[in-house]
């Protein structure tokens, strides 16, 4: 090539052609330049951003440890921003239950077809089951004579046990209901309250030494109802009545009533104050047909299922009869799971294929 004549359009870097003898030399060289620019026609060069492109670059300007590694670059999509979940609210109860149970007395329930010929009996009794309050039925207790019932009384205190009694108006035999409480960790007041005749039953108001949880009160009664009674309906109305008005008196307290029903229907009270639970399940007569002894309380949630007890027996050196009527231990709760019998539930579940 001659005059202005520019090198071939590959892009390869040669020389022109001169004057004089430098026209073999530059001739040879343009030659040379042609026949690399044959070899690199076929040969893959990298880019400077990683790609591969034929005879893009000059192998004169760069050597073979400037290329860069080639790099396969696939498609790569924006990496989104998670969306911020929304954390799942857990409702976590807490329960008191079993610090309120703490200020829940330990209770028994017996007929005692006779006091004065068992006290030592009752007291051996609740010293073993550490008994804290006791309800009693049928006590046999003389209303008109004041001295039998304060050497009931002093016999108790000797063991650690208040006694305090109502007993059967009028000059006929038997019935008559006390409570009898163990003074180590609770204090029992008898109330005063005018008891119609010929209603039998005994009010008091016991309350923790050492108050844990929220109870600070409860309101204990002890009551009878002999068989076949025309006025048990009436006993019913006036329990629920009464414990409705000491509720008035005293904010918050707690409810424990128990005693013997015999044909008084147990939905007489629970119908007129829904708030009443009957714990007992199991027989206690002797015969083993009936529900006799029974235990109503407000309180059903804090104490666990009741336990039978074997009858008391006669003391060894007094005469008398053993009691006819299975006792009635309930305790409070020690454990959430205590207090109430096994729930069935029926869960469906849909098994996965093996595959």
């Amino acid at each position: 090539q001659t005059g202005g004549s520019s090198p071939p359009s590959s892009g390869l870097i040669t020389a022109s052609r001169g004057e004089g003898g430098e026209e073999g030399e530059e001739g040879e060289e343009w030659e040379e330049g042609e026949e690399g620019e044959e070899e690199r026609e076929g040969e893959q060069m990298p880019q400077l951003d990683g790609n591969i492109s034929v005879g893009s670059l000059s192998v004169s300007s760069h050597s073979e440890d400037d290329f860069l590694i080639p790099v396969m670059v696939g498609h790569r999509p924006v990496k989104q921003r998670p969306v911020d979940r929304v954390p799942a609210r857990r409702t976590v109860r807490r329960s008191n239950k079993l610090i309120d149970a703490l200020s829940v007395p330990r209770i028994t329930l017996y007929n005692m077809r006779s006091a004065w010929s068992k006290l030592d009996s009752l007291a051996e009794d609740m010293d073993m089951r550490a008994t804290d309050l006791c309800f009693l039925t049928e006590v046999w207790q003389e209303a008109e004579n004041r001295k039998h019932q304060e050497a009931i009384e002093e016999l108790l205190e000797i063991h650690g046990v208040k006694y305090v009694s109502t007993p059967r108006p009028g000059a006929r035999r038997g019935g008559g209901t006390a409570v009898a409480c163990s003074e180590e960790f609770f204090r029992m007041t008898k109330l005063n309250i005018s008891i119609p005749k010929p209603l039998e039953a005994c009010f008091t108001i016991v309350r923790p030494k050492n108050t844990t949880g929220k109870i600070t009160t409860l309101i204990c009664c002890s009551f009878y109802s002999p068989p076949r009674s025309t006025v048990r309906n009436k006993l019913a109305e006036f329990l629920v009545a009464t414990v409705g008005k000491l509720r008035g008196e005293h904010p918050g307290a707690r409810v424990i009533l128990a005693g013997d029903r015999n044909d008084m229907r147990i939905e007489a009270i629970t119908n007129l104050d829904p708030s009443l639970k009957q714990l007992v399940k199991f027989y206690t007569n002797k015969k083993g047909d009936k529900v006799l002894d029974v235990i109503l309380t407000d309180s059903h949630d804090l104490l666990q299922e009741p336990m039978v007890l074997p009858p008391l027996k006669v003391d060894n050196n007094k005469e008398g009869k053993d009691s006819d009527h299975k006792g009635v231990q309930c305790l409070p709760r020690s454990n959430l799971a205590q207090g109430g019998g096994a729930v069935r539930e029926k869960i469906a579940v849909r098994r996965f294929p093996e595959s």
